[in-house]
């Protein structure tokens, strides 16, 4: 996957768990997003699922 690929895919999955839109969230990682991987604001998906539970 090339670098321009892994930033689109990350961009996608942090937003689809920012919205908590599981569908988005669920295509993302099919898509090969990487898990880990940060927004251009640095916030990975892991962040915005917490923020969402509250914590």
């Amino acid at each position: 996957m090339n670098h321009r690929t892994h930033k689109r895919l990350a961009r996608q999955l942090v937003g689809a768990a920012g919205r908590g839109d599981t569908a988005r969230l669920t295509a993302a990682l099919r898509s090969g997003a990487p898990v880990d991987g940060p927004d251009a604001e640095g916030t990975t998906a892991l962040t915005e699922v917490l923020r969402l539970l509250g914590g």
